[in-house]
Protein backbone atom coordinates (compact mmCIF):
# COMPACT_ATOMS: atom_id res chain seq x y z
CA UNK A 1 0.00 0.00 0.00
CA UNK A 2 1.27 3.46 -0.94
CA UNK A 3 2.44 6.10 1.64
CA UNK A 4 -0.73 8.58 2.82
CA UNK A 5 2.14 11.17 2.34
CA UNK A 6 3.18 10.14 -1.34
CA UNK A 7 -0.48 9.90 -2.42
CA UNK A 8 -1.37 13.44 -1.07
CA UNK A 9 1.90 14.98 -2.50
CA UNK A 10 0.83 13.33 -6.10
CA UNK A 11 -2.86 14.57 -6.30
CA UNK A 12 -1.82 17.73 -4.74
CA UNK A 13 0.91 17.76 -8.30
CA UNK A 14 -1.39 16.76 -10.36
CA UNK A 15 -3.81 19.34 -9.35
CA UNK A 16 -1.48 21.77 -9.09
CA UNK A 17 0.02 21.61 -12.52
CA UNK A 18 -3.08 21.29 -14.55
CA UNK A 19 -5.00 24.31 -13.07
CA UNK A 20 -1.31 26.28 -13.38
CA UNK A 21 -1.20 25.74 -17.04
CA UNK A 22 -4.64 26.76 -17.70
CA UNK A 23 -4.12 29.73 -15.94
CA UNK A 24 -1.12 30.18 -17.29
CA UNK A 25 -2.25 30.26 -20.86
CA UNK A 26 -5.15 32.21 -20.37
CA UNK A 27 -3.56 34.78 -18.58
CA UNK A 28 -0.85 34.64 -20.86
CA UNK A 29 -2.54 34.94 -23.89
CA UNK A 30 -4.76 37.61 -22.44
CA UNK A 31 -2.14 39.98 -21.40
CA UNK A 32 -0.96 40.07 -25.22
CA UNK A 33 -3.99 41.79 -26.49
CA UNK A 34 -2.93 45.30 -27.61
CA UNK A 35 -5.66 46.96 -29.39
CA UNK A 36 -8.51 48.05 -27.20
CA UNK A 37 -10.21 50.24 -30.09
CA UNK A 38 -12.34 47.69 -31.33
CA UNK A 39 -14.47 46.47 -28.47
CA UNK A 40 -17.18 43.20 -29.15
CA UNK A 41 -20.41 43.76 -27.41
CA UNK A 42 -20.80 42.10 -24.09
CA UNK A 43 -23.89 40.41 -25.90
CA UNK A 44 -22.89 37.01 -25.34
CA UNK A 45 -24.66 33.40 -26.39
CA UNK A 46 -25.93 30.82 -24.12
CA UNK A 47 -24.40 28.05 -22.40
CA UNK A 48 -25.84 24.52 -21.17
CA UNK A 49 -23.48 22.85 -18.02
CA UNK A 50 -24.04 18.90 -18.72
CA UNK A 51 -21.57 16.07 -18.45
CA UNK A 52 -23.81 14.70 -21.62
CA UNK A 53 -22.10 15.27 -25.16
CA UNK A 54 -23.14 14.83 -28.51
CA UNK A 55 -21.46 13.92 -31.54
CA UNK A 56 -23.64 15.51 -34.28
CA UNK A 57 -22.72 19.00 -33.69
CA UNK A 58 -19.40 18.72 -31.71
CA UNK A 59 -16.79 20.32 -34.10
CA UNK A 60 -18.89 23.12 -34.76
CA UNK A 61 -17.32 26.40 -34.25
CA UNK A 62 -18.70 27.86 -31.21
CA UNK A 63 -17.68 31.41 -31.32
CA UNK A 64 -20.49 32.38 -31.10
CA UNK A 65 -21.29 31.45 -27.65
CA UNK A 66 -18.02 33.30 -25.95
CA UNK A 67 -18.27 36.41 -24.48
CA UNK A 68 -15.21 38.54 -22.99
CA UNK A 69 -17.06 40.32 -20.84
CA UNK A 70 -18.05 37.50 -18.66
CA UNK A 71 -14.89 35.22 -19.51
CA UNK A 72 -13.46 35.19 -15.31
CA UNK A 73 -10.06 34.86 -17.02
CA UNK A 74 -10.12 38.16 -18.56
CA UNK A 75 -11.12 39.49 -15.32
CA UNK A 76 -8.82 38.22 -13.44
CA UNK A 77 -6.23 38.90 -15.51
CA UNK A 78 -7.59 42.83 -15.80
CA UNK A 79 -7.79 42.55 -11.59
CA UNK A 80 -5.62 40.48 -9.89
CA UNK A 81 -2.61 40.29 -12.01
CA UNK A 82 -1.89 43.90 -13.14
CA UNK A 83 0.37 44.35 -10.23
CA UNK A 84 2.34 42.00 -10.32
CA UNK A 85 5.05 41.11 -12.93
CA UNK A 86 3.70 38.61 -15.22
CA UNK A 87 7.00 37.20 -15.98
CA UNK A 88 8.46 36.63 -12.73
CA UNK A 89 9.04 32.68 -12.31
CA UNK A 90 8.08 32.11 -15.80
CA UNK A 91 9.89 30.52 -19.35
CA UNK A 92 9.34 30.70 -22.51
CA UNK A 93 7.95 28.11 -24.89
CA UNK A 94 9.00 28.80 -28.50
CA UNK A 95 6.72 29.11 -30.89
CA UNK A 96 6.32 25.98 -33.64
CA UNK A 97 4.47 23.83 -35.18
CA UNK A 98 3.24 20.25 -33.79
CA UNK A 99 0.74 17.57 -34.28
CA UNK A 100 -2.30 17.48 -32.66
CA UNK A 101 -5.07 15.13 -32.24
CA UNK A 102 -5.88 11.67 -33.74
CA UNK A 103 -8.09 9.95 -36.56
CA UNK A 104 -9.12 7.51 -34.79
CA UNK A 105 -10.60 8.86 -31.33
CA UNK A 106 -11.71 6.58 -28.98
CA UNK A 107 -13.76 9.25 -27.38
CA UNK A 108 -15.38 11.54 -29.93
CA UNK A 109 -16.62 13.80 -27.68
CA UNK A 110 -13.47 14.04 -25.96
CA UNK A 111 -12.20 16.49 -28.61
CA UNK A 112 -9.04 14.82 -29.67
CA UNK A 113 -9.59 14.53 -33.32
CA UNK A 114 -8.86 14.79 -35.97
CA UNK A 115 -5.29 15.10 -36.09
CA UNK A 116 -3.62 18.25 -37.10
CA UNK A 117 -0.79 20.56 -37.81
CA UNK A 118 -1.28 23.15 -35.52
CA UNK A 119 1.07 26.80 -35.51
CA UNK A 120 1.58 27.93 -31.57
CA UNK A 121 2.94 31.57 -31.05
CA UNK A 122 5.63 31.35 -28.32
CA UNK A 123 4.40 31.93 -24.98
CA UNK A 124 5.34 32.02 -21.10
CA UNK A 125 4.07 29.23 -18.61
CA UNK A 126 5.11 28.91 -14.98
CA UNK A 127 8.00 27.73 -13.77
CA UNK A 128 5.73 25.64 -10.68
CA UNK A 129 2.37 24.43 -10.85
CA UNK A 130 -0.12 26.86 -9.08
CA UNK A 131 -0.62 26.44 -5.37
CA UNK A 132 -3.78 25.69 -3.78
CA UNK A 133 -3.74 29.64 -2.15
CA UNK A 134 -2.84 31.02 -5.95
CA UNK A 135 -5.91 29.50 -7.27
CA UNK A 136 -7.65 30.52 -4.24
CA UNK A 137 -7.14 33.78 -4.66
CA UNK A 138 -7.92 33.23 -8.66
CA UNK A 139 -11.45 31.99 -7.38
CA UNK A 140 -11.83 34.90 -5.24
CA UNK A 141 -10.99 37.96 -8.06
CA UNK A 142 -13.36 36.17 -10.24
CA UNK A 143 -15.96 34.33 -8.65
CA UNK A 144 -14.67 31.38 -11.11
CA UNK A 145 -16.50 28.18 -10.23
CA UNK A 146 -14.91 24.80 -11.95
CA UNK A 147 -17.18 22.43 -13.85
CA UNK A 148 -16.83 20.09 -10.44
CA UNK A 149 -18.93 22.75 -8.51
CA UNK A 150 -21.07 23.51 -11.55
CA UNK A 151 -22.01 20.08 -12.02
CA UNK A 152 -21.93 19.11 -8.23
CA UNK A 153 -19.79 16.20 -8.64
CA UNK A 154 -16.29 14.88 -10.24
CA UNK A 155 -14.67 12.00 -11.13
CA UNK A 156 -11.52 10.58 -8.65
CA UNK A 157 -8.92 7.74 -9.37
CA UNK A 158 -10.56 5.27 -6.96
CA UNK A 159 -7.49 4.06 -5.20
CA UNK A 160 -7.50 7.20 -3.24
CA UNK A 161 -10.88 7.04 -1.89
CA UNK A 162 -11.62 5.76 1.38
CA UNK A 163 -13.74 1.91 1.10
CA UNK A 164 -16.87 4.04 3.12
CA UNK A 165 -16.82 6.66 0.30
CA UNK A 166 -16.19 3.64 -2.92
CA UNK A 167 -19.40 1.84 -0.82
CA UNK A 168 -21.69 4.83 -1.88
CA UNK A 169 -20.54 5.21 -5.95
CA UNK A 170 -22.76 4.22 -8.66
CA UNK A 171 -21.06 5.81 -11.94
CA UNK A 172 -17.54 4.97 -13.19
CA UNK A 173 -16.08 5.52 -16.52
CA UNK A 174 -16.54 2.64 -18.69
CA UNK A 175 -13.20 2.57 -20.12
CA UNK A 176 -11.34 3.08 -17.60
CA UNK A 177 -13.32 2.41 -14.00
CA UNK A 178 -10.84 3.92 -11.75
CA UNK A 179 -11.74 6.78 -12.19
CA UNK A 180 -15.22 7.05 -9.83
CA UNK A 181 -17.82 10.27 -9.70
CA UNK A 182 -17.56 11.70 -6.47
CA UNK A 183 -20.64 13.70 -5.07
CA UNK A 184 -19.36 16.86 -4.25
CA UNK A 185 -15.94 16.72 -5.25
CA UNK A 186 -13.89 19.51 -6.16
CA UNK A 187 -10.50 21.50 -6.41
CA UNK A 188 -11.40 22.28 -1.79
CA UNK A 189 -13.01 18.48 -1.37
CA UNK A 190 -10.87 16.40 -4.20
CA UNK A 191 -12.08 13.02 -2.58
CA UNK A 192 -15.54 14.48 -1.82
CA UNK A 193 -16.79 15.98 1.35
CA UNK A 194 -15.28 14.68 3.78
CA UNK A 195 -11.59 15.31 2.21
CA UNK A 196 -9.91 19.05 1.89
CA UNK A 197 -6.37 20.86 0.77
CA UNK A 198 -5.01 21.04 3.71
Amino acid sequence: MKDLTSITWQKSAILSLCTSIIITLCTVTASFKTDDSTKESSRCGGCSHSRQTTTENFYENKADDYCLANDPLHTYENTATNHRDRLKNMVKIKAGTFTIGTNDPVFVADGEGPKQQIYLDSFYIDEMEVSNRDFGRFVHATNHRTEAEKFGDSFVFGGLLEEKVRANITHAVAQAPWWLQVKNANWQNPEGPDSDIK
